[in-house]
């Protein structure tokens, strides 16, 4: 609503505020939740690079907490192959 943006280096520095205010965050590893952060970010940057050139965007799809079936663990601060 406010049309501004926010990348994932300042959602990654609201991470550590909130882990440190809400103690069930602190449960899931920092770097998973990193990862999706990253994921997250890669998904809107594709999603703006679409309507910036014109073609059908197609709104990033979120799948229902149900669905969910992954979970990334970095190795060494990078993501790791998955098979």
């Amino acid at each position: 609503m406010r049309k501004i943006g926010i990348r994932y280096g300042q959602q990654s520095a609201q991470l550590k505020d909130i882990r440190a205010v809400d103690p069930d965050q602190g449960r899931w590893s920092f770097s998973s939740q990193q990862a999706t952060l990253r994921r997250l970010d890669t998904a809107m940057a594709a999603f703006y690079r679409r309507c910036k050139a014109g073609k059908k965007a197609g709104y990033p799809r979120f799948k229902a907490l149900d669905r969910w079936d992954c979970v990334e663990w970095p190795s060494c601060g990078r993501p790791r192959d998955r098979d």
